[in-house]
């Protein structure tokens, strides 16, 4: 029956869009002047891709015109980090212009549906603790927005609202505003309890790329920076290309401190997520399956369990060849770690990192004299034809508070939110903040690319730490091990306890399901 409300409200919907369409433009909705790329013959061709001031695809985002909420309030609870609520609000006393993006959109949203938005912030670990006493006692909170490591807690999902269900009216997750690899891993028999997309920013900060040095790539690589860019575009940016690429190239004046003077190294990176997490997924490995029939969860095994350990021992010779530099001895972030000084101050050819840690961070890279370009992390080999990415946990996504508030109201804040991050905040994000340095067409379409590539694995979104981390258990605390010295290989010794991990997750998504 809910399935049938949902196709009855979508089809109305639609009807109204096309009305709407047909009959007057109420506003401009896409961010600036449309435009439409004409046959060759002068006529209208069916084909024809209308995009905005951006280049981004005109989209519909399915609100009705008239859709009015007399005022309501709508309350959000976010990360008390600026990197992480900047993509929600700023009260900064000197907003950047990306921060004025944001509450442009929020004015704009507010103003269309007549609601009110109240945000309060709490730090890290403390929202689920303020989830759960809302939910079971002031019931309050409407929206809420948490890191991947803390806000995939399943015993919360009691108090998360089913994103697939029919009184979500307005929420169409097949929007390209809304993460698709999201949708894929966290869907089942219609029950999905959290979302990212174009609203998130903390995404894309934390993507796993690889940098490259604009000014050095040709003395290196013997091709121009176009040239990279179409080879990577063509597929042939594979594991093996990059290892042949950079595992010699060092030079070492040997005055007892690497990275000054003539000092100089393929691959830089340090020994956290950023040099393994983002390979795993850009190898296209899974950390968990999923039964067709029963939908239970389990580690993978077979032929995926066998390319996890094929794997990281393509992982282990890529950092221990002698053109990479890996920094061991302290916590990524900023301009100051080893590794992102090395690549800032021109010693290192490549480094493979997230996006931006930080203000700090990105501005090294930013200002830097010789230039970088962007690139996704490599493929595993060349029988792999797309290329992926991984995201670090530290990342956003968004939960609804299951409430008395109008579950309605609550889907038409969230897609119209989307839908303005879509048509303005992103492309700003992309084109004026991380491609100031980066601004040939070449960078442009690489990335499109990574964003496409970026792709998650179910336990993501329910993530125990420590000792019961499963892509530590598997990849990364191994690798640690490894470049420590130790003999070391992906912890499948564990899979008896990860297993009941996720037999107790599926339980409890069964038994909220069902409920």
């Amino acid at each position: 029956m809910k399935k049938t409300t949902r196709l009855l409200l979508l089809l109305l919907s639609a009807i109204m869009m096309l009305t709407a369409f047909t009959a007057c433009f109420k506003k401009n909705e896409n961010g600036g002047d449309a435009t439409t790329d004409p046959a060759t013959d002068g006529t209208t061709n069916s084909t024809e891709v209308e995009t905005n001031k951006w280049g981004e695809e005109v989209l519909e985002h399915g609100i009705p015109e008239e859709l009015s909420y007399d005022g309501a309030v709508i309350n959000f609870l976010i990360p008390d980090v600026e990197s992480y609520y900047r993509e929600w609000t700023n009260d900064a006393e000197n907003p950047s212009t990306l921060d004025q993006k944001v509450l442009f959109r929020n004015r704009d949203v507010q103003e269309d549906l007549d609601v009110v938005f109240q945000f309060t912030k709490r730090g890290a670990g403390e929202i689920g603790d303020v989830v759960s006493r809302d939910a079971l006692n002031t019931r309050e909170l409407d929206i809420i927005s948490n890191c991947l490591w803390e806000g995939g807690d399943v015993n919360l999902t009691a108090y998360y609202k089913n994103l697939c269900d029919a009184d979500m009216t307005y929420l169409n997750l097949d929007q390209p505003y809304w993460n698709q690899s999201t949708n894929e891993v966290m869907r089942v028999n219609d029950t999905q309890y959290s979302v990212t997309g174009d609203i998130n920013l903390s995404m894309w900060d934390r993507t796993h790329v690889v940098f490259f040095n604009k000014t050095k790539l040709p003395d290196y690589v013997n091709m121009t920076e176009d040239a990279f860019y179409d080879m990577v575009a063509n597929g042939g940016f594979t594991y093996d290309y990059f290892y042949n690429l950079v595992k010699d190239i060092k030079v070492d004046d040997e005055d007892g401190t690497f990275g000054n003077n003539q000092d100089f190294i393929g691959l830089s990176s340090i020994v956290h997520t950023e040099a393994s997490d983002g390979l795993f997924y850009a190898w296209d490995l899974n950390l968990t399956q999923v039964d067709t029939v029963t939908d239970a969860h389990t580690i993978v095994t077979g032929t995926s369990r066998q390319k996890i350990v094929d794997a990281f021992d393509k992982l282990i010779n890529l950092y221990e060849s002698d053109g990479t530099y890996l920094q061991k001895n302290s916590a990524p972030g900023g301009a100051s770690g080893d590794n992102t000084r090395l690549f800032a101050t021109g010693h290192a050819l490549f480094i493979i990192d997230i996006i931006a840690h930080s203000s700090a961070d990105l501005a090294a890279k930013r200002d830097m004299a010789d230039g970088f370009g962007i690139v996704p992390l490599p493929k595993y080999d060349s029988n792999q034809t797309e290329y992926y990415t991984g995201v670090n946990s530290y990342a956003n996504a968004i939960y609804v508070m299951d409430t008395p508030n109008d579950s309605e109201m609550l889907s038409a804040v969230l897609e119209l939110m989307a839908y303005r991050s879509y048509t303005e905040v992103r492309p700003y994000y992309i084109k004026s903040v991380l491609k100031a340095r980066t601004l040939s067409e070449g960078a442009s379409e690489m990335f499109d690319i990574i964003m496409k590539g970026v792709r998650f694995d179910f336990i993501d979104f329910f993530q125990a730490g420590g000792t019961d981390s499963f892509i530590g258990n598997l990849w990364r605390y191994p690798f640690q091990e490894a470049m420590g010295g130790k003999d070391s290989a992906p912890r499948f010794t564990r899979e008896e306890a990860l297993n009941k991990i996720l037999e107790g997750i599926d339980e409890v998504l069964y038994d909220v399901r069902t409920a």
